[in-house]
């Protein structure tokens, strides 16, 4: 009798894990189910395998709850160096954008997710730092990874920023500072600083002129655009140099830009020319502007980061 009643304890284990280990349809709350599975400890396999996808069907929705709970998740994996993951939490975020544009980014946003991806992205920074000089502290197939992460961090503020008038708004407040910055920052590699470039002009392109008007009255976006004039001509890369003066393009309109000119070159050449860049004309006039002043500069130019 005790033997039987071992047997059906043993079925029962066994019915009770294969139900564990069951699959649920595909609903709206799939990929929720498969992030509360990570999160107690199974891996992130099956998300890897969801955010692959091109299109996922039905689009998927979420609570509060998982959003708060997806927030510290994302914390301890960033802290404990697993950029793989942060970047598959990141997509998630990007998944939940896409499906509900506006319900989803509304609530993204007053969990104050903003500014979460703007400290985010300065960890990321001072990750490389750390990479570039104690080696022996992160794998070399880490340091490998962070670029790929704050390009997921990147795109999903992209995302927000075309999908959610309140979300665009903010960044423009709180992201584009963060960005300019990181583009001017000497230390960070340069695979880095053109990502930063190629989101900072993604999310200016079609910026309405009055919001241009206030760039050119807030003291923190002129300090900017100074401090990128100044990367211009000590970067030592050509392509950054371009996105540098694409940004200063879209962020000032060209009455802005001749008067903020004198501020921001000491010689009056380069005044000159740079004045003579024309929006029209736009991808000439920068090659030539650039090539005589790179010829100018010779060796003055600072030695980039790869």
């Amino acid at each position: 009798m005790d033997d039987d009643d071992d047997d059906d304890e043993e079925l029962e284990e066994g019915e009770n894990q294969k139900q564990e280990n069951k699959m649920p349809e595909r609903t709206e709350y799939y990929l929720e189910f498969l992030l509360t599975d990570a999160f107690k400890g199974k891996g992130f396999q099956r998300i890897a395998e969801i955010v692959e996808e091109k299109d996922i069907y039905p689009p998927q929705k979420f609570n509060k709850q998982l959003l708060n709970q997806l927030d510290k998740v994302l914390k301890k994996e960033l802290d404990k160096n697993e950029f793989a993951n942060v970047s598959l939490l990141l997509k998630c975020i990007q998944l939940y954008c896409r499906s509900d544009p506006q319900e989803s980014v509304d609530l993204l946003l007053q969990q104050g997710l903003i500014p979460k991806i703007s400290n985010s992205i300065h960890v990321c920074q001072a990750v490389e730092l750390v990479t570039r000089e104690f080696l022996s502290l992160i794998e070399p197939k880490e340091s490998k990874f962070l670029i790929s992460l704050v390009e997921d961090f990147f795109d999903t503020a992209l995302i927000i920023g075309r999908n959610n008038t309140e979300g665009k708004k903010q960044l423009l407040e709180t992201f584009i500072p963060s960005l300019g910055h990181l583009a001017t920052e000497s230390t960070v590699s340069c695979a880095l600083r053109q990502e930063a470039l190629r989101t900072l002009n993604t999310l200016l392109n079609n910026v309405a002129k009055e919001e241009r008007k206030k760039f050119a009255v807030s003291e923190e976006m002129c300090l900017l655009t100074k401090e990128l004039a100044k990367t211009i001509l000590d970067v030592g890369d050509y392509d950054i140099q371009i996105a540098i003066i694409e940004a200063l393009f879209r962020l000032m309109l060209k009455k802005w830009r001749d008067d903020l000119a004198h501020n921001w070159f000491e010689d009056q050449h380069i005044v000159k020319n740079f004045r003579e860049i024309k929006d029209r004309d736009f991808e000439t006039d920068c090659r030539k502007f650039l090539n005589e002043l790179n010829e100018k500069l010779g060796d003055k130019r600072s030695r980039i980061n790869f």
